[in-house]
């Protein structure tokens, strides 16, 4: 059997796709404060993977692959994907974190398991899990009647029970839009729930989502639906609230006993734009272009065009495009198009919010454009190794931007300023394996070891 133990931060770069395989016999074991470092590059597990206390680190600006014929069982994930996806072909365990800087991770209808012991982190709208393709990610907690509220996994299903001990609670978060006898459609999300003890439970729910999972419903419209057959038939289940549009959360309370779970609109409430495909994409260094269309319109007054840099915590109008369907009804496919001025040298997420004739507003999914400046950026640190300071210079970025160390593990031990073309001496470090990058380009990296 061929074994490799590795001890200190490995960094594989590659100009294209490659990968790192694991043939049939081979053994990779990480040990100590490791991180596995994949920069556009598949992980395929044909062998034996010991992940150890150690994190993999999947990075860069094309998509990637967990694959192989082997079951793989990581201790962390962190994914730092820019505007990218990580495709499961495989099912995973993950033991402690799932770390979220950048990019998705498809489910592609595969199993992510969390364990009673695995949780997400970092989790928001321009980041995070999808499976459209099925699929579901679990976690396992026990829950007592105490009347705590419970995240298992921070799957974003938040359980209490005030009369009875639930005992192991397992959730099940899926991303296929539900439907069957009493629903013609939900969001994109939904959640088996299966404690322990399932009788005269008295418990609350608190369901979380995020915009890009609407699928074109009202959120001050959305109730919740309950299937108890795996998703064949469902029942509208009253007394839904409150809705917590700003941060995305609907509540039930009380609830007699868990199954399947989703939200949608009212029973046989019609969406008022159906097939909504929306995209963005630079075009020039000055402009951004946005397409999207729609297969079905119903009282469609129009869409504001929103926008946000990554400095931003709300969604600004830049521009408003009114429906081209004859009084905002419409059976046949129309296309929109807009060109928005915009020569940010970040990313920049942008979505549509959809109005009706009668005021109701819907949003589509976010999209993310890089900046103009993002593939000139060139970050430089010297000397390499050191056995004192490192001085570090940046190129081709516009005004101060945060320069952040990062130790072999991924955690952030220093943060500072620097300017384009200014050399900033970084403060004494101790021996080891360091990265350096640029908080608003995090592909832009320096690998630096001090001796």
């Amino acid at each position: 059997m061929k074994k490799i133990i590795v001890s200190l931060l490995l960094l594989l770069t590659v100009a294209g796709k490659a990968q790192f395989y694991l043939s049939s016999g081979a053994q990779v074991t990480l040990t100590g404060n490791t991180q596995l470092w994949l920069n556009n590059i598949d992980f395929l597990n044909n062998g034996s993977f010991d992940a150890g206390n150690s994190t993999v680190r999947f990075s860069g600006n094309l998509n990637s692959v967990i694959g192989g014929n082997n079951p793989t069982t990581f201790y962390g994930i962190y994914l730092a994907k820019s505007g990218q996806k990580l495709l499961l072909n495989q099912n995973i365990n993950v033991i402690n974190q799932v770390q979220f800087q950048s990019g998705f991770i498809d489910l592609n209808n595969k199993v992510l398991d969390l364990g009673n012991t695995g949780s997400l982190l970092n989790e928001y709208e321009a980041t995070r899990i999808i499976g459209p393709n099925g699929g579901y990610i679990t976690a396992s907690h026990n829950i007592v009647k105490n009347g705590n509220y419970v995240n298992i996994g921070n799957l974003g299903a938040i359980v209490s029970s005030t009369v009875t001990d639930l005992g192991m609670v397992t959730i099940r978060r899926g991303h296929t839009q539900q439907q069957g006898t009493g629903l013609s459609a939900s969001i994109s999300r939904y959640y088996d729930i299966t404690p322990t003890n399932n009788t005269n439970l008295s418990a609350r729910l608190e369901f979380r989502y995020y915009d890009g999972e609407l699928n074109g419903f009202s959120e001050g419209d959305l109730q919740f639906y309950k299937s108890t057959d795996n998703g064949l038939t469902w029942a509208l289940q009253p007394g839904a609230g409150p809705h917590e549009q700003t941060v995305n959360y609907v509540v039930l309370n009380p609830v007699p006993d868990f199954s399947r779970w989703t939200l949608a609109g009212p029973v046989n409430s019609p969406l008022p734009v159906l097939g909504l495909d929306f995209t963005a994409r630079r075009i020039n260094d000055q402009q951004v272009l946005l397409d999207w269309r729609t297969v079905q319109e119903i009282s469609n007054k129009g869409f504001y065009v929103e926008r946000r840099d990554e400095s931003q915590q709300q969604f600004t109008i830049v521009g408003f495009v009114p429906s081209v369907a004859a009084g905002g009804n419409s059976t046949s496919e129309l296309t929109y198009r807009k060109i928005d001025d915009n020569n940010a040298s970040g990313k920049t997420f942008y979505r549509l919010k959809q109005e009706d004739l009668n005021g109701k507003i819907t949003y589509s999914s976010i999209r993310i454009v890089n900046g103009k400046a993002q593939n000139s950026v060139v970050l430089r640190a010297y000397p390499i190794p050191s056995t004192g300071p490192v001085t570090v210079i940046a190129n081709g970025i516009s005004g101060n931007e945060k320069l952040i160390v990062a130790d072999a593990a991924g955690r952030m031990i220093w943060q500072g300023i620097i300017s384009n073309n200014n050399s900033l001496q970084l403060p004494k470090l101790i021996a080891g394996t360091y990265i350096v990058y640029l908080d608003r380009f995090k592909n832009v990296l320096q690998r630096i070891v001090v001796q």
